[in-house]
């Protein structure tokens, strides 16, 4: 045949079976030879077969890294640990690599991955049962994972990012379920039958998340000046308590407190010191063994029964946060207070998370400018004077009759001479 060969490639004809071979040698990245081999019963067939395999990318992908996907995220997992990533973080990364990624992709070698693969994965973990947001958070994972290898030249591109999104499981948040104003005041009500019905008061008028309140101490709370400041959060790993810094850089914070919030942690403070607790340095919030609280045993033993009794629908402990950020909103307060409150990262984040609360609010603007504008057009209008009139004050005004009109003679029109 009369075709140009590819660049690398040989093509011979083997004398046992008289069937032609096409082999191609490809350099990996680690400076190794890797050959591939197509055979066909003529020329033409193993050509084609080649171009295919070019065309499809198979031999570009031949010369990356071919290490089974298994092999470079247990790699990946133990320089998680000294990594600046935050307790929570890390554990989640390696639950993702452990139940969703490795038994699924771990034999697949690494520079084979394309995003035909990803998106095939994620749907056989959709066909599997996993909820979509657990597949969402195992594809963020994955895209971190191979993010660090084409950070070092093992792969050219993140095969687990620009996938199209009608070809994979898609994740809707469900609508979050929060309570009214009227609702939280009745669930104030039930507070002190709970030992942490405390905490519930300053989650659900703070809106501070879960977390920061389980590591809160006393010196973080100024009662006579009416605040908390957030400087850490306190989580469960690997079933053993680690302290860290809040969510985000704009999560330290100092948050005001209300009347009830402040009358809720007075309580609270007498009733740690009748049991002997450290209520100058130890944390806010324990258990009767002295111990911090678990953010299940929150939930179980005191948010729950709390609104069954109350005949409250039921809301998770972040909900409690929506909640209180919902009514802020609902009560007028501006986007940047609220956001400040809630510790985001800009009041942007917070519009676009409470974008619903903020609908319907718009009457507020016209409101206040109505306000202005009428003090000023009041302001304009010079009231009445009644001493200048003589009329006593209570008394109405009589029109005086009409003077009679004095006829005047004119005056003779000048006139001037040139």
């Amino acid at each position: 045949m009369d075709r140009k060969k590819p660049l690398g490639t040989t093509i011979f004809q083997r004398k046992r079976d008289r069937r032609f071979v096409a082999r191609a040698a490809i350099r990996r990245t680690d400076g190794s030879i890797a050959r591939k081999e197509f055979v066909g019963a003529t020329e033409a067939d193993v050509l084609r077969k080649l171009q295919d395999a070019k065309d499809s990318g198979m031999l570009r992908r031949a010369a990356y890294d071919q290490r089974p996907l298994k092999d470079f995220a247990e790699q990946w997992s133990e320089e998680l640990k000294r990594s600046d990533y935050k307790a929570t973080t890390i554990d989640g990364y390696k639950r993702d690599v452990r139940l969703y990624i490795v038994p699924y992709l771990g034999t697949t070698r690494l520079g084979m991955l394309d995003r035909k693969t990803v998106a095939a994965w994620m749907k056989k973990l959709d066909a599997n049962g996993v909820g979509r947001a657990a597949i969402g958070r195992a594809r963020r994972t994955l895209s971190r994972l191979l993010a660090i290898a084409v950070a070092n030249d093992l792969i050219p591109t993140n095969p687990a990012q620009g996938l199209d999104r009608g070809n994979v499981p898609a994740y809707a948040a469900p609508e979050a379920r929060t309570l009214t104003l009227e609702q939280i005041e009745t669930l104030f009500q039930e507070m002190h039958h709970y030992r942490y019905g405390s905490m519930v008061i300053v989650a659900a008028t703070t809106a501070a998340r879960q977390s920061e309140l389980i590591g809160l101490r006393w010196t973080d709370v100024d009662l006579d000046r009416r605040r908390i400041d957030i400087k850490r959060n306190l989580v469960l790993v690997n079933n053993r308590f680690a302290e860290g810094d809040p969510k985000t850089k704009t999560s330290d914070r100092t948050i005001a407190l209300p009347a009830v919030a402040i009358a809720a942690l007075r309580a609270h403070r007498k009733e740690m010191q009748r049991e002997k607790r450290d209520v100058d340095t130890g944390l806010v919030w324990l258990t009767s063994d002295g111990n911090p609280v678990r953010r299940d045993n929150l939930l179980k033993e005191t948010l729950y029964p709390a609104l069954k009794r109350a005949a409250l629908p039921r809301v998770t402990w972040h909900q409690l946060r929506h909640s209180c950020a919902t009514a802020l909103i609902e009560l007028g307060v501006p986007l940047e207070a609220v956001s400040r409150t809630l510790g985001h990262a800009n009041p942007g984040v917070t519009l676009k998370v409470y974008n619903k609360a903020f609908r319907g609010r718009e009457h507020l603007a016209s409101d206040a400018l109505d306000a202005a504008f009428g003090k000023a057009l009041t302001k304009q209008q010079p009231a009445k004077s009644s001493a200048k009139s003589g009329v006593k004050p209570g008394v109405k005004a009589q029109k005086s009759p009409p003077s009679p009109k004095v006829k005047t003679k004119k005056k003779p029109r000048k006139i001037r001479v040139f």
